[in-house]
């Protein structure tokens, strides 16, 4: 066997100690000095300060869902097994007297039927969010 020698071998830096890992909103001034000017810099720093605030006061919002009837048919029953159940349909009498069976993603005369809950329906109408009980 040779014997290897540690004369050839260059030796890699180690980590960079002054790097934090914390996420920082501020550049080491030793940074700024480097690649832009100081008017840059605090340009920079506002609008991450701007859009940190935004992003905590923004609160998701959720749709409007109204109470009530679609004109044109009547919801008369729910068969609803589970929660996001594909099997959850709802039998509606048209005003043709014919019953249909709607499960979601569906549409009875252009409402588009949302969601089944075990007592009510939630349907799209005329970009609208409908809450159709049982016998409305």
């Amino acid at each position: 066997m040779a014997a290897v020698s540690d004369k050839g071998l260059e030796s890699k830096p180690g980590p960079n100690k002054n790097i934090s890992s914390k996420r920082a909103t501020k550049l080491p001034t030793e940074e700024i000095n480097k690649f832009s000017t100081l008017s840059d810099i605090e340009e920079i720093e506002k609008l991450i300060q701007s859009t940190t605030s935004l992003a905590k006061k923004k609160t998701a919002t959720s749709p409007i869902i109204q109470s009530g009837h679609i004109p044109g048919f009547k919801v008369i029953g729910i068969i609803f097994f589970d929660k996001n159940n594909s099997s959850n349909h709802i039998i509606l009498t048209a005003e043709n007297n014919r019953n249909l069976k709607l499960r979601v993603g569906q549409t009875a005369q252009g409402a588009i039927l949302k969601s089944i809950h075990p007592n009510h329906a939630i349907f799209l109408n005329n970009n609208q969010l409908i809450q159709v009980n049982i016998g409305k």
